[in-house]
């Protein structure tokens, strides 16, 4: 999950000092804010749905090594609170 704009981690850095924005940028806040209709999280969760019900066996994540063979059922278990509600 996102909280942009990252107001906090970014207090203490001077003004001069900060990069531009830009449309991509402004797009992509307005996606990953929590202000508002939250709408960018909201389709996010609808798409882990989605995609836990194709089928795969291979995570290949952003950050990190590939899972290979158990893949789904390791995002099955990371995200089961939104695929099936569960806490």
């Amino acid at each position: 999950m996102f909280n942009l704009p990252p107001t906090e981690q970014y207090s203490k850095v001077p003004e001069a000092e900060k990069k531009g924005g830009g449309f991509l940028k402004k797009i992509f806040y307005s996606l990953n804010s929590t202000v508002g209709p939250a709408k960018g999280h909201k389709r996010l969760l609808m798409s882990v749905k989605r995609i836990y019900g194709w089928e795969w066996n291979t995570l290949i994540p952003c950050h990190g090594d590939t899972i290979e063979g158990n893949g789904k059922e390791i995002f099955g278990k990371i995200f089961d609170w939104h695929i099936n509600g569960k806490k």
